[in-house]
């Protein structure tokens, strides 16, 4: 079994799976060389990539040979040039599959000057994957023997299964937001109005195996998403392990890290000033700029793979309302609803913009507000806060 992370793999680990008999399988495949220039070549090469992303995802390496299933010669591949090769890859997958699929592309340089191209093709969260090059027009998934077209009943229950767990995702969602508004956490919090988000693997429901190894998260580096963040403290709970803030006479703000790998993460979301309960779409935005990639990094340093899902709900928020200056004379509309439950983000690669992927989510909080966008976040995913 080959389990390390794609971003760690280098020359010493290629040759390991050579020393180690590392078998080709589900999650692995091994081919001595890559021909791209013929077309019946590019449908080859289109059938391998999807049949990762129709199963459980999974490394392609290119320039090792196989005997008998088991890593034999690492001889590598000639690449004249990487960029030329890495667009021309780039370009067949985009323009040959429907839908897109999420994969990283690397080149690990051997000693002979040859190279081995390494593929990681994520698990898909849209499934099935088609070969749509020159009207191919097959699905292709994997099991331990390599490569197989999908029949028309395999393709269904594909489809129906991934519905599947795309309705489980989203009714922990549903459940978790219910018991939050009665109460049910993990310590007291107080009363007021709560800022929810939950990351959620795709793993955590497609592959019960996958586990957080909660005796490492204390050294981790990662914050609840209040922005004080002040006094720290850590928890082993029957859930998992939690991280929570302590003021003196009470908790809020916390970080659940479930060992299934899902993360719930509660922050307060309002603040008074007189008579106005306040609320600050930009605090939000910061928060959850700043610490997210720290919790998306504990998943990374799991073995989680995406695709993950993101979702931010508010509750207890009715009436609030946002200053629309620095003298707080003119606020917002008021929200109207007392719980937010806004559209999922979906993580499809550690590489993402996460900006990028909130955006939406961010534009409809500032809605609410009556505002039609956030003014923090321009259309590319970058910072641009114009009002300071």
């Amino acid at each position: 079994m080959f389990t390390t992370a794609f971003d760690k793999i280098d020359g010493k680990e290629i040759l390991r799976l050579k020393e180690n008999s590392i078998p080709e399988d589900k999650h692995i495949e091994y081919k001595d060389h890559i021909n791209l220039d013929q077309l019946k070549d590019k449908k080859e090469f289109l059938a391998d990539i999807s049949s990762f992303a129709n199963t459980n995802g999974g490394h392609i390496f290119w320039g090792i040979s196989e005997e008998s299933g088991i890593a034999n010669e690492i001889n590598g591949v000639d690449v004249s040039s990487i960029d030329e090769l890495y667009q021309k890859i780039e370009a067949i997958i985009r323009d040959g599959l429907e839908p897109r699929i999420n994969y990283e592309l690397k080149f690990i340089e051997l000693d002979s000057g040859r190279k081995v191209i390494i593929a990681y093709i994520y698990e898909s969260w849209n499934k099935p994957h088609m070969v749509t090059l020159a009207g191919h027009g097959k699905f292709y998934a994997r099991n331990n023997s390599g490569k197989y077209p999908l029949s028309v009943d395999e393709l269904k229950t594909i489809i129906i299964h991934n519905q599947f767990l795309a309705d489980k995702i989203r009714k922990f969602r549903f459940e978790r937001i219910q018991n939050l508004i009665l109460g049910e956490t993990p310590i007291p919090c107080d009363g007021n109005g709560k800022l929810v988000l939950h990351i959620i693997p795709h793993q955590s429901f497609s592959n019960p195996v996958a586990k957080i190894n909660i005796s490492k998260l204390k050294d981790l580096k990662f914050s609840t998403l209040d922005y004080r963040n002040e006094f720290p403290r850590d928890k082993i709970n029957i859930d998992g392990f939690l991280r929570y803030n302590y003021w003196g006479d009470h908790y809020n703000p916390y970080v659940q890290i479930y060992r299934s790998g899902i993360i719930e993460c509660v922050s307060d979301a309002l603040l008074r000033d007189n008579e106005k309960i306040i609320i600050d779409p930009k605090n939000f935005e910061i928060s959850i700029k700043d610490n997210l990639p720290n919790l998306l990094e504990i998943l990374k340093f799991n073995g989680f793979m995406p695709p993950i899902y993101l979702f931010l709900s508010l509750l207890g928020i009715q009436g609030s309302v946002y200053p629309m200056d620095k003298y707080k004379i003119k606020y917002s509309d008021p929200i109207s609803r007392n719980e937010l439950l806004l559209s999922e983000s979906v993580i499809s690669s550690y590489e993402d913009n996460i900006l990028s992927v909130f955006k939406q989510t961010f534009d409809e909080i500032w809605n609410a507000l009556g505002i039609l966008e956030s003014p923090n976040i321009d259309n590319q995913g970058k910072w641009n806060p114009q009002r300071k």
